[in-house]
């Protein structure tokens, strides 16, 4: 596998601080490549010998938006990775699923921004989506998460675990003196994109609810008086817009009329909305 010989974590050590990537003068040439592989690859036109040969292809273009320099090109990455991941067999789609996330889980190590980063390039098709929800559980669980199938995160229960790993005292989502706000702008991110399927949310209203007493207190918790820190500002932003989300959609499975986010704002007599936290300025 391709992750047993290239570990990211491992080579970005050796990359000088503060160096800014020089431009890449073929950009055009790898857009049209990546242009023409699509229609190749779903006419059956490029064959492959193997579903490793897939998964390796797949892992490959994963790891191209890690170059900032080919960040323009994710549009075309994505529609190459759509088609690559409708090659797999649907008996093959869970196991190759998981191998892909083992690998893409060991080349990041324990750098959030490459997780993110992959995790957003990640395609919007149904196998995509589902794909990202996954990375993201992953990512979010870490060693818990080895024995995860993909199916996992299309049942209920999982969002219980996500409960779970909130109380965790060793999780990132205490707050405390020496916490990364980077980091946990980068975790909030992750627990965005794996709550991203509106109808398992609702088949799950208390837990969601749960989670979105948990968000507000996080959010409660991080002290930025007059937006003074830029890090804490972007974090605390960031988990006030999904726990509004979150109350949005659960809103609508309780038969609230609501039918905009700015009914949030203005809520109908008697209707109760989650507290924002703002500092007085």
């Amino acid at each position: 596998m391709i992750s047993s010989r290239y570990c990211l974590e491992q080579n970005i050590m050796q990359i000088p601080l503060f160096e800014v990537p020089s431009k890449f003068h073929y950009i055009n040439n790898v857009r049209q490549l990546l242009k023409t592989l699509v229609p190749m690859i779903d006419n059956r036109l490029f064959t492959f010998s193997s579903s490793e040969e897939i998964r390796s292809a797949i892992i490959v273009l994963l790891r191209l938006p890690l170059d900032k320099r080919l960040l323009s090109l994710s549009s075309e990455i994505g529609q190459v990775l759509n088609s690559l991941l409708a090659r797999f067999q649907e008996d093959q789609w869970i196991e190759q699923a998981k191998l892909i996330c083992d690998d893409v889980e060991f080349s990041c190590g324990s750098i959030t921004q490459f997780k993110v980063a992959i995790v957003e390039n990640l395609p919007i098709s149904n196998r995509g989506r589902l794909l990202k929800r996954f990375f993201a559980f992953r990512f979010l669980f870490d060693s818990e998460s080895q024995q995860m199938s993909i199916h996992d995160v299309t049942e209920p229960k999982i969002l219980k675990s996500l409960l779970d790993h909130f109380r965790d005292s060793l999780t990132i989502f205490k707050i405390k003196d020496e916490t990364n706000y980077t980091d946990l702008y980068n975790y909030v991110l992750l627990i965005d994109y794996a709550l991203d399927d509106e109808l398992l949310l609702r088949k799950a209203e208390d837990t969601i609810e749960e989670i979105i007493k948990m968000l507000k207190n996080l959010h409660g918790k991080i002290v930025d008086m007059r937006a003074a820190f830029m890090e804490r500002t972007k974090a605390k932003d960031l988990i006030q817009r999904l726990y509004m989300r979150l109350y949005y959609i659960s809103s609508h499975k309780r038969g609230n009329s609501q039918k905009s986010i700015d009914e949030f704002y203005m809520p109908k007599k008697d209707q109760k909305i989650p507290d924002t936290d703002m500092e007085e300025e």
